[in-house]
Parts: C-alpha cells; sequence; structure tokens
C-alpha cells in the first residue's frame, strides 16, 4: 500500500467532522506544555492537533509502516523536528521496553476504539502505558462507557426494513404501506448482533445510563493469556439489569473526555454506528457480559447475556 492509498484507507475518519471536533476540543483543552503520547497515530492527524494545541513534545506510536511514514511526512512538513519523534512499533509487545522515552508523558491520546467499543485496542493502551504517565496525565478519551437501550422484542431491526418503514409517508397510501410491513415483519428475522440504532424508526421504550463505565481508574480485572505478547489482555467485562418485560437491549457505546461525551451510534461514515444488541424472551434480571475475550474487530456474538433472577 502506498502513501495515497494507505490515506484513502484512513477517509472515513480523517474527513469525519463529529468524530474529529469532539478530539480536536479535548486535546485543545489540555495539550498546552503537555509531553504527549499518541498511540495508534494513523496518518498523524491527532498528533497534529497537540502540536497546534502547543504540546511540548508528542511521541506519535504507529505499528504500520507506511502509516508511521505518513505519519512523519505530515509532521515534518509543518512542525520542527525536536517538538516530535514518530515511533514505527507495536506498542502492544515487547517492542516498548526497548524504547527509550525522554520525557514523562503527562497526555496520553489513544483513540483505539472499534465498533464493539473495546475491540480495537484501548485496554490494551492503558495496560501498556501506565508506567509511562505521570501522576496526573490527562487521558483522551478518559472513560469509556455502555447504556442500555430497550426496544419492543418484534421490532423490525433489519436496516433496511427500517429505511423503508420510515420512508411510509412517501407511499401514499397506508393500506398499502400497513400490508408491506406486516409481509415484512413476517418474513425478516430478527437482526441478530448489531443494529444501526438511528435507523431504528421509533424510540426506545426505556433506558438505562451508565450500566457499564471504563476509565483509566475504573479498569476491570485482566489476566495475561499463555500467549507471550501483553496484546492478548482478557478484560472481565459485565453488568447486571433488571429486565420488566420481553426486549430487545442494545448496548449503546459512548466515550468521554471529561464532561463531553460522543455517542457511537451517531457515527456517520465510521462503523462505530453498529451497536451490539440481545434478544431477551422473559422479563427478570439479567447479566450481560462481553463475549470478546481475544478482543477480536466486531465478531459476531459481542455481547451475551443470561437470566439470573
Amino acid at each position: 500500500m502506498n502513501d495515497s492509498e494507505l490515506i484513502y484507507s484512513h477517509d472515513c475518519m480523517i474527513t469525519d467532522g463529529w468524530r474529529n471536533r469532539f478530539l480536536h476540543t479535548a486535546i485543545t483543552r489540555h495539550a498546552r506544555d503537555r509531553v504527549v503520547l499518541d498511540v495508534g497515530s494513523g496518518t498523524g492527524l491527532l498528533s497534529c492537533y497537540a502540536l497546534e494545541a502547543g504540546a511540548s513534545f508528542v511521541y506519535a506510536v504507529e505499528s504500520d509502516e507506511t502509516a508511521a511514514g505518513v505519519t512523519q511526512q505530515v509532521l515534518s512538513a509543518n512542525f520542527a523536528q525536536d517538538r516530535f519523534r514518530v515511533l514505527h512499533m507495536d506498542f502492544w509487545s515487547d517492542q516498548l521496553a526497548s524504547v527509550k522515552f525522554h520525557h514523562k508523558i503527562d497526555m496520553l491520546v489513544s483513540e483505539t476504539v472499534g465498533p464493539g467499543l473495546f475491540d480495537q485496542g484501548w485496554f490494551h493502551t492503558m495496560h501498556c502505558a501506565g508506567p509511562l504517565l505521570s501522576s496526573d496525565a490527562v487521558i483522551i478519551p478518559d472513560c469509556l462507557g455502555v447504556d442500555l437501550w430497550l426496544y419492543p422484542l418484534d421490532r423490525l431491526l433489519d436496516s433496511r426494513v427500517n429505511r423503508m418503514v420510515s420512508s411510509r409517508s412517501n407511499m401514499l397510501s397506508d393500506r398499502f404501506a400497513d400490508t408491506i410491513q406486516h409481509i415484512m415483519t413476517r418474513d425478516t428475522p430478527r437482526a441478530d448482533h448489531h443494529w444501526i440504532i438511528n435507523e431504528v424508526p421509533e424510540p426506545p421504550q426505556h433506558k438505562i445510563e451508565n450500566v457499564l463505565q471504563m476509565g483509566a481508574n475504573q479498569m476491570p480485572s485482566i489476566k495475561l493469556s499463555d500467549k507471550p505478547s501483553p496484546s492478548h489482555i482478557l478484560p472481565m467485562i459485565s453488568f447486571e439489569a433488571h429486565i420488566h418485560q420481553p426486549c430487545t437491549a442494545a448496548m449503546i457505546n459512548k466515550i468521554s473526555c471529561g464532561d463531553d461525551t460522543l455517542y457511537c451510534k451517531d457515527a456517520v461514515g465510521m462503523p462505530w454506528r453498529w451497536q451490539p444488541v440481545c434478544h431477551i424472551d422473559q422479563p427478570g434480571r439479567y447479566r450481560f457480559f462481553y463475549n470478546n475475550p481475544m478482543l477480536d474487530y466486531m465478531p459476531k456474538h459481542e455481547w451475551r447475556c443470561y437470566k439470573i433472577g
């Protein structure tokens, strides 16, 4: 992959103003006179934000060789080389021990967040960066969270069906629209695993906020697998909720920095807009657990739940 192809592959992120404004605001608020560590720098956009905001020094870490080269080009074209260092390395591996950081890091930027929230390495980054950070380091994002939204169990949740149902007024015949919706309800199985929440025609029946919050000081218990690389960290992530009637429960992912929160469901071009769901046939108390121990990228059954009472 050449430089242009790499940039095209990052297009959905670097042109996403919704995402970029959140990160730019947070970085600009905190970066001045700080030493910044950007893990997963990609094309160097967040490192550029930090340097523009007055960071005293930036370490930009990127495992992909072409992306690290693009970061170097972007930063060297705009800032003095003595203000940054690009590190082509796997931050989650034994390579980290061989790197000499000449500063104590007092700001960590790592938007290593996937469509399953935890599936692109944020836990790995927090675990490996910990020894490098000052006691008062700023972390962006500083918290990953989940809200629980409950929908009727028979809600149409196939994205194509939802788009058609929400456009029923354009059909100009209620009889036709009702019949078409009945056919789709009859023939369309429940959409398992993930929904595009913003394409569901009606609001949820109930919302339960902050059923799960993970911050730098609220990390789950972890253990290393029998594989040698620290990239295989197995977090134990779960929460409980009382469900009063049959429903489909959607886990609404979000990332925060201070009082600012970005709801992943609102993504436009990024796969963040897909939110994991569980179907619940009976009322009761349920334990929801994150079923992605190797933190693969968006597996089929990311969350599961079982009745405990």
